[in-house]
């Protein structure tokens, strides 16, 4: 973590939050790349506890252990934690709970179709988004350009 991102990333909203529910434990887990991590001690009531980097096997059982996982960033590709913390089955069924995705990112729209979930596809080229819908046979999708972008929606 940096300080750059701990607003971005939610870090800040996180520990907050732990004043809230003081029964619970709040577990930020990551390499610690700066001094930001002072700020989120000195802000963090006593149920936060920061483990700084930790081996792909430990945070497996990190995951698994987790009741809860959250993903506060601001903004986001796919994320790679999320993507960590959720098997393949878990991911699609994670898309699939929402009522509409908009993502700029095509493995977003990809996870979204297969779970069945209506998809708005913002894409910086219409050749590779528009192009790969109609390869999946969805060429009659609704899109539409803006500026220099394509919105393409998929029902």
């Amino acid at each position: 973590m940096k300080k750059q991102t701990i607003k971005r990333k939610g870090l800040e909203t996180f520990v907050k939050s732990a004043r809230y529910l003081s029964n619970i434990k709040f577990v930020l887990i990551g390499s610690h790349l700066d001094d930001s991590i002072k700020y989120l001690r000195s802000i963090a009531p006593s149920n936060v506890e920061f483990t700084g980097f930790v081996s792909d096997e430990e945070l497996l059982k990190w995951y698994q252990r987790a009741k809860v996982y959250c993903q506060l960033s601001r903004y986001e590709g796919l994320p790679n934690a999320l993507c960590e913390a959720l098997s393949p089955p878990e991911l699609i069924a994670f898309y699939g709970q929402s009522l509409i995705l908009v993502g700029a990112r095509l493995h977003s729209i990809l996870f979204a179709l297969i779970a069945g979930t209506p998809s708005i596809a913002i894409a910086v080229s219409k050749h590779k988004t528009l192009g790969i819908m109609q390869i999946l046979g969805l060429e009659d999708s609704f899109w539409i350009p803006i500026l220099n972008q394509v919105i393409l929606l998929c029902l």
